[in-house]
Order: C-alpha cells, then structure tokens, then sequence
C-alpha cells in the first residue's frame, strides 16, 4: 500500500518519472502549445468558467494539494488503484493530470492508455498528456461507469490544464474512479484489432 509519503519512492520503484506538473517532450511542443492558447485567448475562445475554474484550484495544482490517499494493488487485470484515506467533500481538488505533452499520432496502435487530450483551442485535439512513462497519482485512477471523480479543463499560466475533482462526497476507504469516456474505449478497440491483425498476417 502506498500512501502519501512515499509516492514518489514508489514511482522510482516502477521506473516511472514523478512529475508534479506537466512536462513537455521538447521546447517546440511548449512554445506551439503557448501559441494556441495565446491565439485562443485573443480570440475569446477559452470559456470564462475554465480561468474561473484555474484561478480557483490555483493554490492545490501549484503545490499538489492531493487528499490523504492510498495506492493498493487490485489484481492484475485491473493493476493499481487510489484509495481515499480520508472523507472528501464533494468540488474538492483531487490532482492535476500530468505527463508528457506531446504531439498526439496518428495511428491508434501507438497510442498509450495513458494519454489524455489536451484541447489547445476550439475544435483542435493536436497534443496529448501521456502519462504513460511518468505523471503523478492520477495516472492510477481507474475507470468507473459510476464514478465519484470528474475530469475538467482549467486555464491556469497561460495553458490549459487537466484536473480531477470530486462528484460527491467520497467515504474513507472508497475507490477514487472517473469516466474515461467513449474515445478511450474506441482507441483501445482499435488497438486490440490491429495488434490482432499484425499477428495474423504473420501466420
């Protein structure tokens, strides 16, 4: 069981990068990131609610003001999962998303199951957070069709940001879980059918 602690001990464990922020895979990736948003911004495209919404989590993604959680390995099925080890009230900050951002790819067999899409302007999906070689303990979240966890996009330093917050009052003990919607279940599906077809065509 992993608490707190020793995150981050437990990380170097996995051969898995601790990062508390976002990180970008190379100084192009952050300056065309930093563009699309300043063009949003100009534009007006960034809602009102998302800077409300980043000044308002602020302080938690500035120094990672997690609740008391605990990592617990399930099965090997499902891998790890986060575990509240305190109440949590409903609207509380649970973590920011970290990985590395990159440039998303253009075919779903090199997709990580880690990857989030990072909406850098209206309508455009061009970057990902891959949490896949390193992130924080988001990356542990499992999927729930009910969760008690909710993914939002929030503008904060110019860019914009993925956090997790809660839905509704979380017991001590209960499983922290949010919906990872219906894209990446269709990446994984199309994943599986080529990784398929590969082996096939080698028969």
């Amino acid at each position: 069981m992993i608490k707190n602690e020793t995150l981050k001990g437990f990380f170097q464990e996995l051969n898995v990068v601790y990062l508390p922020a976002l990180c970008y895979v190379n100084e192009s990736v952050r300056q065309a990131v930093e563009r699309k948003c300043a063009r949003a911004e100009r534009r007006k495209k960034i809602e009102r609610e998302r800077k409300w919404l980043g000044g308002f989590y602020a302080k938690e993604m500035e120094n990672e003001l997690f609740p008391l959680f605990e990592i617990r390995w399930i099965d090997a099925t499902i891998g790890y999962g986060v575990f509240a080890q305190e109440e949590i009230q409903p609207g509380r900050f649970v973590g920011e998303y970290t990985g590395f951002v990159r440039k998303k790819r253009l075919f779903f067999y090199k997709s990580s199951n880690y990857c989030f899409g990072l909406e850098t302007h209206m309508g455009f999906w061009g970057f990902v957070i891959d949490a896949e070689k390193g992130g924080n303990l988001t990356r542990f979240i499992n999927h729930s069709d009910q969760p008690n966890l909710e993914p939002i996009g929030v503008f904060w330093k110019g860019s914009l940001h993925i956090i997790l917050r809660s839905l509704k009052k979380i017991q001590k003990g209960e499983q922290l879980t949010y919906d990872y919607g219906a894209d990446y279940w269709s990446r994984r599906k199309d994943k599986i059918s080529t990784l398929l077809m590969n082996r096939l065509s080698r028969l």
